[in-house]
């Protein structure tokens, strides 16, 4: 596909932007010349000139000191002017770029693009959900005949900066890695071990488009509503799959719709005692705030002017999904604007303890469903004490039966 004919679109507004900006630099420069010599008619007083008053200006204006501020001046002029053009440029690009993307089609036959209303917030926005449906067939885990229609549906929570979409993404279209989070789960349903699986882009990830807030209240509930406009939620119940960052958000889910929970399955889920937990004395401070800047926010103004995504187009090193499907996971979460957005919103605006995301998971506990349970977790992460006590924390509250190979099998033998 020929990418140069969109850059052909931003050439006419760039170059009205170049000759308006020349034109308005001489105005200005004329109107300022035609108002110093209003000015110095002005100081002269019966055909002579007040002296100090002409010193004055022409200390100012003339010599020099003046001529340098006059460079300095013109300088700093050509180099704004510059900047707010290849702002312009960039934006345009930008524009183009998400454009040409946007007719990419969705990663599924199952793939439904839901319009979505959370309460708390003041827009609404349109998110990626999928519900793939097992086969008819009768199967056998061990001793336990089951119709894979009968079984609880999984509903996964991909990890930060993961989109679910690449679980779902056909693997030779992807970026060609097996251990894509959250693909295991529909290799067990095409080998007929699981029921229906339930995946989706949280508001910022992959297809769906961003939250003004992306606080774990917001996003629980703009889940549910996807869930409930597909008709997912109908005497239905959820085995919960969260996945570092998605076990927060599952353990939210589960205390405001306990209804709808069959068991829970934690994969390094995180929790309030690691996520929320403040930062470290020897990286703290002036270094943390620089770490931040660098990391998260820098990025953040610098992805939407396409400064990363341009390059990797020139040079054909990425395809429309994969900036749409960008991520933390492949390290290409630079390619995508929103992507970015997203994360900024669940780490640096709400990592605090008086985040609503805190909130949120504070009051999750009250009403919190007892359930089934398990509990994954590595053992170099198990070796971190507060790690293994928040791991140790997730497993008592959901009557959890600890580290299990075949936690699926044993969430359905339960």
């Amino acid at each position: 596909m020929a990418y140069w004919p969109f850059f052909l679109v931003p050439l006419i507004p760039a170059a009205t932007t170049i000759f308006l900006s020349l034109l308005a630099n001489y105005l200005v420069r004329r109107a300022k010349w035609l108002e110093s010599m209003r000015i110095l008619r002005a100081l002269t007083t019966h055909g002579r000139e007040d002296t100090w008053a002409r010193a004055w200006y022409g200390l100012r204006e003339r010599g020099c000191w003046g001529g340098f501020l006059r460079l300095i001046r013109g300088i700093a002029g050509f180099i704004s002017g510059l900047a707010g053009v290849t702002v312009v440029v960039l934006l345009l690009v930008d524009m183009c770029i998400t454009a040409y993307d946007g007719t990419t089609p969705l990663p599924s036959p199952s793939s439904k693009m839901v319009t979505v209303s959370p309460p708390s917030s003041p827009s609404s926005v349109k998110v990626h959900l999928a519900c793939v449906e097992p086969g008819n067939a009768t199967e056998n885990i061990g001793r336990f005949p089951y119709r894979r229609h009968d079984l609880p549906t999984i509903l996964y929570e991909a990890p930060s900066g993961v989109p679910g979409s690449l679980a779902i993404l056909n693997p030779a279209v992807s970026l060609n890695n097996d251990d894509i989070p959250g693909r295991w789960i529909f290799e067990m349903q095409e080998k007929g071990e699981v029921g229906r699986v339930c995946i989706w882009d949280r508001p910022g990830y992959g297809f769906s488009e961003v939250l003004p807030r992306a606080d774990l209240g917001d996003v629980v509930d703009a889940l549910w509503l996807a869930l409930e406009q597909a008709e997912v939620t109908k005497n239905i119940k959820f085995v919960l799959v969260g996945e570092g960052y998605g076990g927060l958000l599952t353990r939210v889910f589960a205390s405001r719709h306990p209804s709808s929970i069959h068991s829970y399955l934690h994969l390094e889920a995180q929790t309030s005692l690691t996520y929320f937990s403040p930062p470290r004395g020897d990286f703290a401070g002036p270094k943390l705030l620089l770490h931040r800047l660098s990391t998260r926010v820098l990025p953040s103004i610098l992805t939407p002017l396409s400064i990363t995504r341009l390059p990797s187009l020139l040079l054909r090193r990425s395809t429309s999904i994969s900036r749409i499907l960008a991520s933390t996971y492949t390290q290409t979460s630079q390619l995508n604007g929103n992507l970015r957005k997203a994360l900024l919103q669940e780490t640096f605006s709400s990592h605090t303890h008086q985040s609503a995301s805190f909130a949120a998971l504070l009051h999750s506990a009250d009403s919190y469903p007892i359930r089934p349970a398990v509990v994954l977790s590595s053992a170099e992460r198990m070796k971190d004490l507060k790690w293994a006590e928040g791991q140790e924390a997730l497993a008592r509250e959901g009557q959890g039966k600890g580290i299990c190979k075949e936690a699926l099998r044993t969430l359905y033998a339960s």
